[in-house]
């Protein structure tokens, strides 16, 4: 005979599984994008607290293992988490040549649901972006060979995505995008509209200035003439004289 205890427990379990089992429908309608945003948000939340890695750390960390021990040739590009198409990602694994079938196939057999994997060629490494970038930095930030053209350089980024290195010029416009690609002389460049960094400690001093300039072009002088400071009994005066400093001091 069951007791009330037993039965309590047998709740527990059955309401355990029926939340288990939610949410696993519940993630493949995510992957399957037939979710709005927010149930998608919500339903991450969800995922996260239940201790899924959507972010794939273990098959990432068993991907590069691999990489490094059978792919040691430097093809190896990149690696990033593309979620366009669902929000649980695809890792995708980039290369400068080909694969063979057999090292796809046994890529594949590491990745486990709901990870997806997918390959792609690309033209430059990582490494090769990363130190092209610090090539454009020096020119631009140290050597600042663009100041005399008149071209501000305001960021510059290694986009692994793209494969490319993206740099943030002012102002932007054809004829001077058109300087940094022939300075730089590669298709490893993007130019794109650049815009200068503000702090909060500068839009701070900003509001600060013109708060202040604003008092003080509003604020009322008041003179006095010296006919009135002649005449001790001349009606008003000491009026003028008392509304003077207080407006003085406000």
């Amino acid at each position: 005979m069951k007791t009330n205890k037993h039965k309590k427990f047998g709740k527990v379990i059955l309401a355990g599984a029926l939340v288990s089992t939610s949410i696993l429908f519940s993630a493949q309608a995510l992957a399957n994008n037939e979710l709005n945003q927010e149930e998608r948000e919500k339903l991450l939340v969800e995922i996260n607290e239940e201790g899924d890695d959507i972010n794939h750390y273990e098959t990432i960390e068993k991907l590069r293992n691999y990489i490094e021990d059978n792919v040691n040739d430097g093809s190896f590009a990149s690696l990033h988490i593309d979620r366009e198409e669902a929000l649980t990602g695809t890792v995708v694994l980039s290369f400068t040549k080909e694969l063979s079938p057999t090292i796809k196939d046994e890529i594949k057999a590491l990745v486990e649901e709901p990870a997806k994997v997918s390959f792609r060629v690309v033209d430059y490494t990582e490494d090769e972006l990363i130190e092209k970038q610090r090539e454009i930095n020096l020119a631009a930030f140290e050597e600042t060979v663009f100041e005399a053209k008149g071209i501000s350089v305001y960021h510059t980024s290694t986009d692994v995505i793209n494969n490319r290195i993206n740099i943030g010029i002012s102002p932007f416009n054809a004829e001077t995008a058109q300087v940094i690609y022939d300075y730089f002389d590669s298709n490893m460049i993007k130019v794109e509209e650049g815009q200068q960094v503000r702090t909060l400690m500068d839009v701070a001093t900003e509001e600060a200035e013109a708060t202040e300039e604003a008092s003080d072009t509003s604020k009322e002088v008041t003179t006095i003439s010296l006919d009135d400071a002649a005449t001790d009994d001349k009606p008003g005066f000491f009026s003028k004289i008392l509304n003077w400093l207080t407006q003085w001091f406000k």
